[in-house]
């Protein structure tokens, strides 16, 4: 069984476009930047077959988002489809306080909006929204 240090998880996503994700996830989502780091470190992680790029690290609460861009590597770029076409992880949820405001952050800061507002039983607020890659970001919370 894992001893979890950190209660939080941490997310990776492979980028083409890192300034436009960092843009995205910074400045429209508010996420906080924690720092850059280049790789393969000077200290030597080589070994495990590291591109030679980057990642821009942000905190989202108590979750940490990493940004990795690695422009010599060969990536190919995801194929664009709604969450539930498929097994394995698909999107993030992000609960806020002020989700109409944040929908439209999305929409006027690069990103799409998928879903528009919807309500679940009455309870749970919700829309989809994707960021400059495609990815799929669920936005969740109350509306007054």
């Amino acid at each position: 069984m894992l001893q979890i240090v950190n209660p939080a998880l941490e997310l990776a996503i492979i980028t083409t476009k890192p300034e436009e994700m960092l843009r995205f996830y910074r400045d429209v989502l508010g996420f906080g930047y924690q720092m850059r780091l280049d790789f393969p470190s000077p200290s030597g992680n080589q070994d495990l077959g590291v591109p030679r790029g980057f990642q821009h690290r942000l905190h989202a609460g108590g979750m940490l988002i990493k940004l990795i861009h690695c422009p010599g590597a060969d990536i190919r770029p995801a194929v664009p489809e709604r969450a539930y076409a498929r097994t394995g992880m698909r999107f993030l949820t992000v609960v806020v306080s002020n989700l109409r405001e944040a929908i439209e952050a999305c929409r006027a800061g690069g990103g799409k909006v998928l879903h528009e507002l919807s309500e679940y039983e009455g309870a749970v607020h919700y829309a989809f929204v994707a960021d400059p890659d495609g990815n799929e970001i669920e936005l969740a919370g109350a509306i007054d």
